[in-house]
């Protein structure tokens, strides 16, 4: 889970500093016009063990925990920013067949006039797998179902922005990233909202004296920003400020 939570790090360090440029922008751009920009991302995720075979399952341990690595919400002047979301077993618990992780992530806000919204929840988890037999090999099979949605949405494309991320990521130690995926919404950028359901099925076969640590995450994101119809020379920056809060968080 380290190499996941440098990631969410770094990235949250990225999103302070866009909020500042944002502000800054925001600031410069003079009296209030009548508009309303918003933004909604959910990203869900949960894994479930479907099945586990090829010996004596005392030999087996799977434990998997659950957790909220981070969450903020910022909002300015006449705007409003909010989150919300689970990470499930909250502690280290012992899975069996219909057991796994539940996360979910979610973050919405608008902004009117002058105002800027920003929020972000993170959430990750981890499945350790050990094989303590010195003879027998494991097949655990493994489904994780996730849905993705996105919203963002504005009423004068020359004086507001909004963009809305939700990403589900997941990887193991023995067979690599096997899904990334992002769903984003900007009117700016012509990416409409929408949303995404899909499953994904896989094997881990732990060999004798194996260990395998399985790492999913699910994240939401947004900003929202509403201001007098910039100058020409201003709305560049206006632009470039906002899309700082849009990075996606990438995987070393």
């Amino acid at each position: 889970m380290a190499v996941f939570e440098d990631e969410h790090m770094r990235s949250i360090g990225k999103r302070c500093a866009a909020g500042l440029g944002l502000l800054l922008v925001l600031l410069l751009a003079g009296a209030p016009a009548r508009a309303t920009a918003i933004y909604a991302a959910t990203a869900r995720a949960v894994l479930t063990i479907q099945a586990v075979s090829g010996g004596d399952l005392a030999n087996l341990s799977i434990e998997g925990s659950a957790e909220i690595l981070d969450e903020n919400r910022v909002s300015g002047g006449n705007a409003a920013a909010s989150t919300d979301g689970s990470a499930s077993p909250s502690g280290s618990t012992v899975l069996g067949i219909g057991g796994g992780i539940d996360l979910l992530a979610m973050a919405t806000g608008s902004a009117d006039p002058a105002g800027d919204a920003m929020s972000f929840f993170l959430t990750d988890s981890e499945i350790e797998i050990e094989n303590r037999s010195l003879t027998e090999t494991f097949r655990i099979d493994v489904l994780l179902d996730y849905t993705l949605t996105v919203q963002a949405d504005v009423d004068d494309p020359a004086a507001e922005q909004a963009n809305a991320l939700a990403t589900v990521a997941l990887e193991t130690e023995l067979l690599g990233l096997l899904l990334d995926e992002s769903l984003r919404a900007n009117p700016a950028l012509g990416l409409p909202n929408g949303g995404v359901t899909d499953a994904f099925a896989f094997s881990i076969f732990v060999s004798p004296g194996q260990f395998d640590t399985v790492n999913l995450l699910a994240d939401a994101e947004g900003a929202a920003a509403a201001v007098e119809v910039p100058a020409p020379a201003t709305l560049p920056l206006f632009l470039a400020a906002l899309a700082g809060f849009a990075a996606a968080r990438r995987r070393a």
